[in-house]
């Protein structure tokens, strides 16, 4: 108000005086007094307010603001009280004018001028001398101004301070600066002073989170200004800044300026700005690079740090502003700022990551800004990274300042910003202001998809048909995801295209490659995936007619015509000359097509038809090279022309002539003179960082116009213009300088600077520099990278080579680098991951090329799985089992390039084919299916509905209803091959809601988030667009790994699909095969909750191929199908289903088709699967016209072996309390043709026993072998080779699993045989074979091999090793010498004796670097050599008889036989132990007493309980039993109760030397039967380190556990241990309790105290557990052993309802019960939990509790302690070992000379017999010493002689020899002896006409 009201009275003082101003700045006049001057030239100062625009214009903005309105009022409307004030762009127009500043309305101004009448007397005006514009305006009286101090943002917790500083420029009054408003806990420290104020703001421990606002105000005298500053306290999570430039030169710039332009200026805004009106965003300066046509300025900021930091955007603004705003035009396009990104510690990217290029506004089109901006986006350095500029392309913004954003890679480290301005007319200028990182402080970026490139970089490839396209598609990690492992596959390669694919952690790489056969477009897709998703590219080939073909013209100028007046050069010749010798001999340039142009002959003429012949000859696909060498020249700017001989060869006509090639060629120009970059103008693409390119012109633009031109001629002359021409964009540019630089005569190799270092990086071993991508190729881009800088020193001054068309560049291959050509990259095609199913082949062919050249390149595999083999290019491979299986392929070409490859292959098991359903009742029935072969079990669905639903009442794990999806994006987690036009919303196309997502492209695939287990059904709604047969393959992630679960037909109405899942499933993937567009919507996956699913039984283990379904409802319909289980789970079987009863119903049959067997052959036939009927009718055998000792009938099966041919009928019958059915079964018998004996051993003694056999079809002789070993292996010799392929004689590496580099196979110089094997290395290279030994530790193997090495050059050795196992004694493996020259083959020989046991040798031999060595003949096997172990083989004989008497046999020895017929297969395995010495009467042990159950099979060895010498034979004398309730052959009684009792069996042993005689006693009962204790018999087989362990059987048991121990007590925890608390508990005699609570049971050991616990003895086995359980309640469910005197291990069987539950082990301890373990991973198939407590102490209290759900405890075993520590007394690996089903089991792996202890037990599916009786047995001491010496051979006429050292008295040595280490057996004759006892020497003085073997042997 006070101002006010002085304003107001300085008015009245002046209106009542004529003059009251005297017009001088101080005393300025009025408008008023202005108005009153007289016209004239003298200037005065007036002041007033300005109060609208030119004349009468008040309202605002003003259109015209040439001038302004000043009246003495500020709120004057009267245009005649107002004074026209002219302003001019340097006299305030951009500061004062309102059309672009309206906000000046009301400001009170001072203004000096002279007056004048603008427009005419009715317009008083003030103006400027000479009517110019007025020279100077002031402003006056204003109020302080508060500096913008923006938005502020601080972390809770943290301290805020900022500084607030208000102005009065105008006045310098005194100003008062305060806040009005504050957060709480915030203070200000506020300012008075004259001119300018500043206060700081200060919030420590800001909090809480939220937005806030500070208000500060600012007076003097003339009023006030406040400033509201917003204010965030922010978590951290979000964006925040990292570094700042605003240009103020304060500490908020945390980002450092490291480079910048001399010129560089930073201006103030206002009125004394240069050029006008600057625009600054905040604060008081920006950057503006200074004035001047054609210059170019940058800044350079320094490396941030962002390791830590994710989501980074740099954000710049900037505004653009001129001296000349009449002209009405803003920046032109050639007119840019370009920003380049150096990231992760790198350089500058040569290409822009963006640049912002001025829009040119015509004048009059400039409306509320000054300038428009356009971006563009280049993704080099930061590819896929997203740009934004605001506004968009061409827009504007109200202040005229573009807001400009580049969003970071995710996973950048580090990055430093490099702006560059481009100008190009003088008064325009760029301001840039408020430079800024900002981002999320959350320690970096993870978990983000791979980055996909492409290189040579571009989307779009052309190549001629029969020419070869090849690119490399690579994927990289983020360095957070460095450990992630990456795939990259591609889908739409056109056929005969390879792409191998790749998968490697932190990123892969492979190669596309291709030769077309026809002309046409190829759209192929690549993509990249890991953990976190899956990116996509999409590269299109377009493949024309012809193409291949190389052209050039090179041109060299030194000499000119003296006409032409140019001065002589000397290095422009020899650079023609190299740049022609190298594309010829290095690339792929014919001499006939290039024309080299020298002096007088390069004429314009002359060059100009050269260019024009080729472009009339060349098509698409084909490449012409351009290349001169001469002076250049500039007309003006970037007008520039070539000097020919003769004359200017204009950048124009280059163009023209350029532009007559035909679409689809490459066209590449290499130009070295002055000047040459104004050939095509060059902007960013292939320039330096440090070298910016000031220019925006484009060959483009030039090429474009003259193409225009010819057919505007053409058209105007009535013609068309047809031919397609090529464009800039296919002409890749290299020039040598700038097109206002210089380049240089006069090279270091005679040719120009420039060329001569193109020369140098192409011709020299190159440094790394020159073969960037290392392929031994050099592109033009390499070249020109190499070359760049050459001149860019102070020797050769202001020149840089440039560049452009960089993809063109990196895609041309110039020719290989270096000295030598390379080798060749070696690429494999067509390496795509198969799968199939087990029995079906694969046909894969696999072939490879070297890139870039026509070598070829040949292909072995070496690596071979059973049932592949590889020929003629083509794997065929017939999988045997199901699995994933990987091939290995070496590629070698002729250069000696080689490569190698895999190729993954899954073999699923075939679907199970259903069986007839039986035992269908009204609550069950039985699902059959036929066994797949190599199965190990089935998973069986049973649901109510074919669909296989988890029902409403099931939990959704995945739902996704498609409402987020677009055309080109999938719902979060999704992930598709498909990239485009991905989405179906019209009405009938979508399931519940639009959209749905569509399949149109073959091969397409969905793939959807990962979710939780417990999956029992996928639901999908599904339609087929215009028809059905298209299938969608539905694949799980189950168990970690990718199943076929389904393949679905999709029909043309829209419809629901349902497909059972396996629980463990946690991904689905939907693979599309088109026959028609599909749509796909509503996909839910469903988790049953109990009693609501449609699923009966879901994934059901079964080991066999029927299971009993029970607990059904009656009359009710169920669905099952079944799926094989190997190594992997296979597809599912079609649906059966089964209706149960509504009552109980009589017995059926339906029809038993008519069957067929052969004589002697078992044949079985399962009557149950044709019976019905319920309850279940029993099965009754009624009659039959067979033998009745030809079969048998029990629990529903026929088992039938013929002894006749004919035709039998089988009379069956069903009955049950309803009534009884009959059926027929009819068995044809036929004699088939046998091809394998049938062998057995009889007549056995203690030397001796006949083996028989059964003859064969057509056989007239036959061989026999028996061998004290089970694989029957020979002693030596080629024939006991357990190398596979060990003398090459495939003619190739099969059974070699590595054969590296440099190793081939060839036929040139074998030791024997076709083929052997060489290897000239260039670095180590392995030959390696694993080899399977089963070794005894006695018998000694040779490993030998012959070699040739004809120069001492290199070294080369076996390098053997063992991978499991080893030897006990013998040579090195891994010798320390190496192999001496040998120019003849010479033999290396190793002996190794083995150790007992499995052992595997990893065989290998090694060439070293710089060494050729020729290798044949590898031999691993038993020795042959005179003092090896005695040869496994004892009979090795062909006969033509049936039997062969085998004598001189080894008492109590076990032998091995085996027969085949001559040539045929052999027979099984048969073997039997000698007897002991001496004849013997039969005699009988005591049969102990049996038990059995009624109406089920129990079985007798007799045959284990008799004894005798011939062995007696054994027959049944008499029985109590019905006589059609047993039988009894081959010393085997088979009985099935018909009803409980005890029923004795009399047996007669009888040979020549009497009779015995013994009773069985076997007692049925109804229902189980107690398993009996096994009766243990005596070992046998005993040596040193091995015996067999032997048990009579129990009846009824089906496996067996064996103990071996030290000591008789078999401690668990050492010696000792009180047996009496031994518990062993199975619960199927304890209490039954039904429901939860505290229950005790006492056992032998104690009492058991149980708390919320159900005990149900007669319970259901539960996985591995036997029947009997303890069930402990979730949580409360405790169950604690008595106290026992030791404890050793304590082991328990359980299972739970799901999976994943828990419980803890506890022991008592004082008072308070101690966690031991906790046992995890419990499940509903059950498992054994086992713990090692291991106390001695007097009383130990073990306990089980806190059960994470309810778990069945069925099996409870704590062993003793040892009472004082100690080890275990058990042989390892022998503590409760499951033997299976047998009665003599091999105890390997023992100490000689050591007493050892064994007891077994019995166990069936019902429970566990009691241990047996211990029984001892003592392994066999050593043999003794052995002779230290080794066998030898002595050639024909020489005397032998052995000496050796002995030190045992008592023994006698003996020299022997023989001349035929092949014989069998090996004769040995003895030659001399000697007594033991210190040195002796053996002498054989009698030398024979033959070599002969010795050896020494210990008598």
């Amino acid at each position: 108000m006070k101002t006010l009201t002085w304003w107001m009275a300085a008015v009245f003082a002046l209106g009542a005086t004529a003059f009251g101003g005297t017009g001088t700045v101080d005393d300025p006049y009025t408008i008023a007094e202005a108005r009153a001057l007289p016209k004239g030239s003298t200037e005065y100062w007036a002041q007033g307010y300005i109060v609208g625009g030119r004349y009468d214009d008040f309202e605002t903005p003003c259109q015209y603001d040439y001038a302004v309105s000043c009246a003495d009022s500020a709120s004057e409307t009267v245009f005649d009280n107002c004074l026209q004030v002219l302003l001019g762009t340097d006299g305030g127009r951009t500061t004062w004018g309102l059309a672009s500043n309206p906000g000046n309305v009301g400001k009170q101004i001072k203004f000096k001028g002279y007056r004048d009448d603008y427009g005419g007397a009715a317009n008083p005006s003030f103006e400027g001398v000479d009517n110019a514009d007025i020279s100077e305006v002031l402003q006056e009286n204003q109020p302080p101004v508060i500096g913008a101090v923006g938005s502020k943002m601080v972390i809770e917790g943290n301290t805020l301070s900022f500084t607030v500083t208000a102005t009065d420029a105008v006045d310098g009054d005194e100003i008062a600066l305060i806040a009005t408003a504050l957060p709480s806990g915030a203070t200000f420290t506020g300012a008075t002073n004259a001119g300018t104020a500043t206060g700081t703001f200060t919030w420590e421990n800001a909090s809480p989170l939220g937005d806030y606002s500070a208000t500060f105000q600012a007076t003097d005298g003339d009023g006030s200004d406040t400033e509201t500053v917003s204010i965030t306290v922010h978590d951290g999570s979000g964006p925040l800044y990292i570094a700042f430039q605003g240009f103020e030169g304060t500490g908020d710039d945390t980002w450092v300026m490291t480079d910048v332009d001399p010129n560089l200026v930073l201006n103030t805004a206002g009125t004394a700005d240069t050029p006008a009106n600057q625009r600054v965003r905040t604060g008081s300066y920006s950057w503006q690079p200074g004035e001047g046509e054609y210059t170019t300025e940058s800044l350079e900021l320094g490396e941030v740090d962002i390791s830590q930091w994710s989501d980074v955007v740099l954000t710049l603004h900037v505004s653009a502003t001129t001296t000349a705003p009449e002209d009405g035009y803003g920046m032109y396009p050639t007119e840019s700022l370009s920003l380049y990104l150096a990231l992760n510690g790198g350089e500058f990217p040569a290409t822009a990551d963006m640049t912002v290029s001025g829009n040119e506004l015509e004048a009059g089109g400039i409306s509320g800004a000054l300038w428009g901006f356009d971006a563009t986006g280049v993704a080099a350095t930061t590819a896929g990274v997203a740009r934004t500029v605001s506004p968009a392309s061409g827009g504007v913004t109200a202040d005229g300042i573009a807001t400009v954003q580049i969003a970071l890679p995710p996973g950048t480290t580090s990055v430093k910003l490099l702006a560059s301005v481009a100008q190009e007319y003088a008064g325009y200028f760029w301001n840039v202001d408020d430079i800024s990182l900002s981002g999320v402080n959350d320690g970096g970026a993870s978990d983000y998809p791979p980055t996909l490139s492409v290189s040579p970089d571009g989307l779009e490839k052309s190549v001629g048909v029969s020419n070869n396209v090849s690119f490399t598609i690579s994927a990289s990690e983020i360095p957070n995801d460095a450990s992630d492992e990456v795939r990259i596959w591609a889908t739409g390669l056109p056929a005969g295209a390879t792409f191998a694919g790749a998968t490697n952690a932190g990123g892969a790489s492979s190669l596309f490659s291709w030769t077309p056969d026809t002309a046409g477009t190829y759209p192929v897709s690549f993509y990249a995936g890991d953990k976190d998703g899956t990116n996509q590219v999409n590269v299109t080939i377009t493949v024309y007619e012809g193409g291949g073909g190389t052209y050039a013209v090179v041109v060299g100028l030194n000499n000119y015509a003296a006409s032409y007046g140019a001065s002589s050069l000397s290095g422009c010749v020899p650079d023609a000359n190299h740049i022609y010798t190298n594309i010829i001999k290095r690339g792929e340039w014919n001499p006939l097509s290039v024309t080299k142009l020298l002096d007088s002959a390069a004429t314009k003429t002359a060059i100009r038809t050269a260019i024009s012949n080729y472009a009339a000859t060349a098509v698409a696909g084909d490449t012409f090279f351009y290349f001169q060498s001469s002076h250049g020249g500039q007309y003006s700017g970037t007008s520039v022309f070539l000097c020919s001989h003769n004359a200017d060869y204009p950048d124009t006509e280059l163009a023209a002539d350029l532009s007559g090639f035909a679409t689809g060629v490459k066209v590449m120009v290499m130009v070295d003179a002055c000047h040459s970059g104004g050939l095509f103008k060059s902007v960013e693409d292939g320039t330096r960082a440090d070298r910016i390119s000031k220019r925006g012109w484009d060959l483009a633009g030039i090429v474009s116009r003259i193409m225009d031109e010819q057919r505007a001629t053409k058209l105007a002359a009535g013609k068309r213009d047809v031919l397609s021409r090529v464009s800039s964009s296919e002409i890749g540019w290299i020039t040598a300088a700038d097109y206002d630089q210089y380049s240089w005569d006069g090279g270091p190799n005679g040719g120009g600077v420039f060329t001569d270092k193109v020369i140098e990086g192409w011709t020299n071993n190159p440094p790394a520099s020159c073969d960037l991508n290392g392929d031994n190729y050099a592109n033009f881009w390499e070249l020109y990278d190499y070359s760049w800088d050459v001149a860019n020193n102070s020797e050769y001054e202001y020149t840089t080579a440039m560049a452009h068309n960089t993809n063109v560049l990196l895609a041309t291959i110039a020719g290989w680098v270096g000295a030598e050509a390379p080798g060749g990259l070696v690429v494999f095609s067509n390496m795509t991951a198969q799968a199939m199913l087990v029995g079906d082949t694969l046909n894969y062919p696999v072939g490879a090329y070297t890139a870039g050249t026509n070598v070829p390149v040949t292909v072995t595999m070496s690596t071979v799985q059973d049932g592949a083999a590889f020929a003629g290019g083509v794997l065929t491979f017939t999988p045997a089992t199901d699995g994933a299986y990987v091939f290995q392929f070496t590629g070698t070409n002729a250069n000696g390039g080689s490569a190698t490859a895999s190729l993954s292959v899954t073999a699923t098991l075939p679907a199970p084919t259903l069986a007839a359903v039986t035992g269908i009742g009204n609550d069950r029935f039985t699902a059959n299916w036929n066994a797949v072969a190599g199965a190990a079990s089935y998973l069986l669905d049973v649901a109510t509905s074919d669909a296989f639903s988890a029902g409403s009442g099931g939990a959704d794990v995945l739902n996704e209803d498609f409402a987020t999806l677009t055309d080109n994006t999938v719902p979060s987690g999704w992930t598709t091959s498909g990239s485009s036009d991905l989405d179906y919303t019209g009405v009938g196309y979508f399931g519940a809601s639009s959209p749905a997502y569509k399949f149109k492209t073959d091969g397409q695939w969905l793939q959807s988030p990962t979710f939780a287990t417990g999956a029992t059904n996928l639901q999908f709604w599904a339609l087929g667009n215009g028809g059905s047969g298209s299938t969608y393959a539905i694949s799980g992630l189950v168990n970690s790994v990718w199943t076929l679960i389904d393949t679905v037909s999709i029909d043309l109405g829209g419809a629901t699909y349902n497909v059972a899942l396996d629980s463990q499933t946690t991904q689905i993937g939907f693979y599309y095969t088109k026959v028609k567009n599909c749509a796909l919507d509503d996909v839910v996956v469903q988790a049953s909750d109990a009693g609501s699913s449609e699923l009966i039984l879901s994934g059901q283990s079964v080991a066999g191929t029927s299971f009993e379904v029970t607990g059904l409802d009656m009359d009710t319909t169920y669905y099952f199908r079944v799926r094989a289980v190997g190594n992997l789970t296979g597809p599912n079987s079609e649906i059966g289903s089964a209706t149960t009863t509504a009552t109980d119903t009589a017995p059926s049959f339906d029809a038993i088709p008519n069957q067929s067997a052969t004589v002697g052959a078992l044949f079985t036939l399962d009557v149950s699967a044709y019976d019905s009927g319920y309850p279940a009718p029993t099965l009754t055998l009624v009659s039959s016209t067979a033998d009745a000792g030809d079969y048998s009938f029990a629990d529903g099966t026929l088992s039938f072996t013929p002894s006749a041919e004919g035709n039998f009928e089988f009379v069956f019958q069903a009955q049950n309390a309803l009534g009884t059915a009959l059926a027929t079964a009819s068995v044809a018998v036929a004699s088939a043709p046998v091809y394998i004996p049938v062998a057995s051993i009889a007549d056995v003694a203690s030397t001796s026993f006949t083996v028989n056999w059964t003859p064969c079809t057509g056989a007239t002789d036959y061989q026999v072998q028996v061998a004290t070993n089970s694989d029957f292996t020979s002693g030596g010799g080629s024939e006991g080779n357990l190398l596979e392929n060990g003398g090459f004689e495939t003619g190739d590496s099969t059974g070699w699993v590595k054969f590296e580099a440099n190793y081939s196979v060839v036929n040139t110089d074998p030791q024997e045989g076709t083929y052997h094997v060489t290897c000239s290395a260039t670095d180590t290279r392995d030959l390696m074979q694993a080899v399977n030994i089963t070794g005894d530790g006695v018998t000694e193997y040779e490993v030998s091999f012959w070699y040739k090495k004809p120069s001492a050059t290199g070294n080369a050795r076996i390098w053997s090793s063992w991978a499991t196992g080893g030897q006990d004694s013998g040579d090195s493996l891994q010798p320390t010498t190496y192999l001496q020259a040998a120019t003849e083959w010479t033999k290396v020989t190793y002996y190794v004796v083995p150790r007992s046991g499995a052992n595997t040798l990893n065989f290998e031999v090694r060439t070293y670097n710089g060494a050729t060595v020729l290798w044949d003949n590898f031999f691993v096997g038993p020795s042959s050599r005179a003092n090896a172990a005695p040869r496994a083989i004892q009979v090795d004989e062909t006969v033509s008889a049936l039997t062969y008497p085998v004598t001189g046999l080894e008492p109590e020895t076990l032998y091995y036989a085996r027969v085949r017929m001559a040539g045929g297969e052999w027979s099984e395995v048969v073997s039997e132990t000698t007897l002991a010495s001496g004849p013997a009467a039969p005699a009988f042990a005591a049969i102990p007493p049996q038990s059995a159950s009624v109406g089920v099979l129990f079985s007798l060895d007799v045959s284990v309980y008799d004894s005798g010498n011939p062995a007696p034979a054994v027959t049944l004398e008499s029985s109590t039993a019905d006589a059609g309730d047993y039988s009894f052959a081959g010393g085997m009684l088979s009985f099935t109760p018909s009803t409980a009792g005890a029923f004795d069996f009399v047996f007669l042993a009888s040979n020549e030397l009497g009779t015995a005689m013994a009773t069985a006693t076997v007692t049925a009962v109804e229902g189980p039967v107690e398993l009996l204790a096994p009766v243990i018999q005596a070992a046998s087989g005993i040596d040193a380190t091995q015996f067999n362990a032997n048990w009579q059987a129990s009846a009824g048991a089906t496996g067996y556990i064996l103990d071996v121990a030290t000591d008789e007590a078999f401690t668990s925890g050492g010696g000792g241990g009180d047996a009496t608390n031994h518990i062993d508990e199975n619960i199927q005699s304890w209490t039954v309790h039904a429901g939860y609570g505290a229950w005790t049971q006492s056992i032998p050991a104690g009492t058991v105290n149980m708390t919320q616990c159900i005990v149900s003895p007669a319970a259901a086995a539960s996985g591995v557990g036997t029947a009997g359980r303890v069930q402990l309640q979730a949580s409360a469910g405790i169950l604690e052993l008595p106290a026992l005197n030791t404890a050793g291990t304590v082991t328990m069987n359980i299972a739970a309802g799901g999976a994943d539950r828990s419980v803890k082990l506890q022991k008592y301890n004082g008072g308070t019960w101690d966690d031991l373990t906790t046992w995890t991973g419990i499940g509903i198939t059950g498992a054994a939990f086992s713990y090692d407590v291991n106390d001695s102490g007097s009383s130990v209290r073990l306990r089980i509790a806190a059960p994470s759900s309810a778990i069945y405890v069925h099996d409870i075993t704590v062993t003793s302690s040892g009472g004082g520590g100690g080890g275990s007394s058990f042989v390892p690996g022998y503590e409760s070992l499951d033997v299976g089903n047998v009665t003599t089991y091999a105890v390997t792996g023992l100490t000689e000379g050591v007493t050892y202890y064994y007891r077994a037990k019995a166990y069936n599916a019902s429970s566990n017999s009691p241990y047996s009786a211990v029984t001892s047995v003592v392994t066999q001491a050593s043999s003794g010493e052995q002779p230290d010496i080794a066998g030898f051979e002595v050639p024909p006429g020489s005397s032998a002689s052995a000496t050796l050292t002995t030190t045992t008295l008592g023994k006698t040595y003996t020299l022997q020899y023989t001349t035929d280490l092949m014989a069998n057996p090996v004769v040995w004759t003895d030659a001399d002896t000697e007594d033991g006892g210190g040195e002796i020497t053996l002498v054989d003085g009698d030398p024979a006409d033959v070599a002969r073997y010795y050896r020494v042997v210990e008598q």
